[in-house]
């Protein structure tokens, strides 16, 4: 397989479908990180094992720990604003949660979550 072509249309995949790839993390730099991410990633959109299990959530300081993307999705629907929210996945990523409008006009609280990573100062649980 080739490495830029792979990356690229993962990448491209991504931004044509953002609520189909909702995990956005750092840009991979080696063949290793973009396989291995890949196949993270898909695993946990699609709540396959073992990605399932061992998510952490974390709103405003009150930690919680969901089974799956799907519940955290739940979780944040609720919230109003999201910029205390933080999420962990299986794999140690830390996302902040962002909201992805299909169009400008609808309500903020509309359409899907993206999970953006961010440096991680510090695992949220005490795995």
């Amino acid at each position: 397989m080739e490495f830029h072509w792979l990356r690229h249309a993962w990448l491209d995949a991504q931004n044509a479908h953002p609520e189909g790839h909702r995990l956005r993390r750092f840009y991979p730099a080696t063949r290793h990180e973009v396989v291995s991410d890949l196949f993270e990633t898909l695993g946990l959109e699609r709540g396959t094992a073992p990605a399932a299990g061992a998510w952490s959530l974390n709103i405003d300081g009150l930690a919680s720990h969901p089974s799956n993307i799907q519940e955290i999705d739940q979780r944040l629907a609720s919230q109003d604003r999201l910029e205390q929210a933080r999420v962990e996945d299986p794999f140690g990523h830390l996302y902040r949660p962002a909201r992805h409008r299909k169009h400008r006009y609808l309500r903020p609280a509309a359409g899907s979550i993206l999970y953006i990573e961010i440096p991680a100062r510090g695992s949220m649980s005490s795995r």
